[in-house]
């Protein structure tokens, strides 16, 4: 209910509290709003790959959606909003199934990828303290139990599920100490190589269907 996500006073980190250092995500990474790019009929065009919930893996890898044209000066003005490499996004609002997703944008190139209205954008900050967590370590953090307690905690309704983006602003980030932050980036690392082990036995077993009862 509203008053729950809005105002339990239950700390989704208490577990954790005690053992590690914590930085508001706001204070390394800017926090915004995706936006719908909109038609205006300018004669200059562009094209644009479309991110939703379903273009982001079990494993947080962002896959390009459906290719869009839009008026050139439409994508220009909503420039902030085209994806950057090491950008995470989360899924604001949305069903339980997509609410809470976590992805990280690895670059393409010749791809311009915009996420839509559901999600906002994370990208870390020019004037980052050194000691802030990387991209990675915070998909990590927002992926698991704790990062999505704190989200459910704070959704506004049980259907259609919304965080505000100022709650988001607000969650705070492992920063230290930094033996413990080694242990789990260590963990990341092996959460990592095995989804890409994952991938490309997905890729093989594509390619083995592929050929399937053919010559």
């Amino acid at each position: 209910s509203f008053e729950v996500g809005q105002f339990s006073q239950v700390d989704a980190l208490a577990a954790v509290r005690g053992r590690y250092e914590f930085m508001r995500l706001g204070a390394f990474m800017e926090v915004f709003r995706s936006h719908h790019i909109p038609e205006t009929g300018e004669v200059q065009r562009t094209h644009y790959w479309e991110i939703g919930a379903n273009n982001i893996s079990a494993e947080g890898w962002i896959s390009l959606g459906k290719q869009k044209d839009c008026p050139m000066e439409s994508l220009e003005r909503r420039q902030a909003q085209v994806l950057k490499d090491q950008d995470l996004i989360v899924c604001f609002r949305g069903s339980p199934d997509s609410f809470g997703k976590v992805g990280i944008y690895r670059h393409q190139p010749g791809g311009q990828a915009v996420p839509n209205q559901s999600f906002v954008i994370l990208r870390r900050k020019a004037d980052a303290p050194e000691s802030a967590p990387s991209p990675a370590v915070v998909m990590w953090w927002l992926k698991a139990q704790f990062g999505q307690s704190y989200l459910q905690q704070k959704a506004i309704a049980p259907d259609v599920m919304r965080v505000a983006p100022r709650d988001i602003d607000a969650l705070e980030v492992p920063c230290g100490p930094a033996a413990l932050l080694d242990e789990e980036i260590k963990r990341l690392m092996r959460a990592e190589l095995a989804s890409q082990k994952i991938n490309e036995l997905r890729t093989e077993v594509a390619a083995l269907l592929e050929k399937a009862w053919q010559a």
